[in-house]
């Protein structure tokens, strides 16, 4: 089976680093461009979002310090990351979200001229904030697009199709929904119109699509500053729970799929990481677009175990000289977060499975499933190099990030107003 691949050669004429920062929440993708970083013997620094006194989160970062929650989306926020990369004399920013990426693009001719941020720009990041607006450039580039209807306002239910039930309801925009949610099914309109009851969103509409009970094809791929694509790996996730990758495995070559990805991010003018979410179908061997992040995300740490290093390639990408090895997709195990795999079968012991946890079957079916990950799948996070990483992670992340979490609405609410 021939891996889904494209990588070429990193741009001429780059530049030596030897510090890069860090600017987010404890979490695998920023363990995970820690790590990275460190096996390439460059340090990493991290300012972190929390209160308290600040820790270093990893045996792979060098130092690292706390930037308060009120304070991100504000001016006294970018002076605290000026500050912070002048003091570390870090060569590259990294950020790790979405609304800090647009806070911190909006606000880059404020930081360091001499730091580089690895991000796409304002305009790009801007492009890819509403599911709305991707499908019309997917279905541009060539992907298939499941039928979709727009939810303005609860009667717009109505016009749903009947044969398309059971659909997949999705917010166009996270942050425009209170409360908010990430997908769900519903069976049928009164079903639909029960879960929009009490729910306030907009101006970007909710998205209804039929539901397929297929598995995830995940594409994660790193393009240059010149239009280069450094790297286009596909991977399948065989298991889902809450909608979300929990196994993932390298994916066979699809010419048409990559090519499909090599417009939208031409398009949009997509630099640095980005990865692409496909519903995929083994009976017809067709794939429907459902989302792209441009930034390291939740699958990061999975295909980094796999060997796919995209913090890495993130720097070549920008002009750095870093050693990149040439990718070659494993053969044998595939890759799991244990601690998610833990949870599923938690959740699934209480009798919680939704129609979102892949495979389409029991609660028998599905312990064993997670059994066998446990016991033989590769763990994402696990690091006998970085043992104080791998305990935070498993301990449920630093003290103060519960803090955080408490204040996460309230300044995102703010970026985007700055927005």
């Amino acid at each position: 089976m021939k891996p889904f691949t494209d990588q070429v050669e990193a741009p001429k004429a780059a530049r030596e680093i030897a510090t890069v920062a860090l600017f987010g929440e404890f979490g695998p993708p920023i363990l995970t461009a820690a790590r990275s970083f460190r096996d390439a013997g460059i340090d990493a620094v991290v300012l972190g979002i929390g209160s308290g006194k600040p820790s270093l989160w990893s045996n792979a970062v060098r130092s690292a310090a706390l930037m308060p929650p009120g304070d991100v989306g504000t001016p006294a926020g970018i002076s605290a990351l000026n500050k912070f990369i002048q003091q570390t004399n870090a060569q590259a920013l990294l950020t790790f979200w979405d609304p800090q990426m647009l806070w911190v693009a909006a606000n880059q001719d404020s930081l360091p001229p001499g730091c580089k941020l690895l991000m796409s720009s304002k305009e790009a990041l801007g492009a890819v904030q509403s599911k709305h607006d991707q499908l019309q450039v997917a279905q541009r580039c060539g992907f298939s697009v499941l039928p979709t209807w727009d939810l303005s306002q609860p009667d717009d239910v109505c016009r749903i199709d009947q044969s398309a039930y059971p659909v997949c309801l999705r917010p166009s925009a996270p942050q425009g929904v209170k409360p908010t949610f990430k997908a769900e099914v519903l069976q049928s309109p009164s079903e639909l119109k029960a879960f929009l009851a009490g729910r306030t969103w907009g101006p970007e509409p909710l998205l209804v699509q039929p539901f397929l009970p297929h598995p995830s094809v995940v594409i994660h791929g790193v393009r240059s500053e010149s239009g280069e694509l450094l790297a286009l790996e596909g991977f399948i996730a065989p298991m889902k729970f809450e909608g979300i990758s929990l196994e993932l495995r390298p994916f066979r070559r699809d010419e048409k799929i990559a090519e499909c990805c090599r417009n939208f991010v031409d398009e949009v003018g997509i630099t640095g990481p980005f990865h692409f979410d496909l519903l995929y179908s083994a009976e017809t061997g067709g794939f429907y677009y459902l989302e792209i992040n441009a930034r390291l995300g939740g699958t990061t740490d999975k295909v980094f175990r796999l060997g796919f290093d995209e913090p890495l390639l993130t720097l070549a990408a920008y002009g750095f000289e870093v050693p990149i090895r040439p990718y070659r997709a494993p053969k044998g195990r595939s890759v799991v977060n244990r601690k998610a795999v833990l949870k599923h079968m938690f959740c699934v012991a209480q009798g919680r499975l939704s129609p979102l946890d892949y495979p389409i079957a029991g609660w028998f079916h599905h312990l064993l499933l997670s059994l066998r990950c446990l016991l033989w799948d590769k763990d994402s996070i696990a690091s006998a190099r970085d043992l104080r990483g791998t305990w935070l992670f498993f301990r449920g992340g630093p003290r103060s990030a519960a803090s955080s979490r408490r204040s996460a609405h309230q300044w995102m609410m703010r970026i985007l107003r700055h927005d």
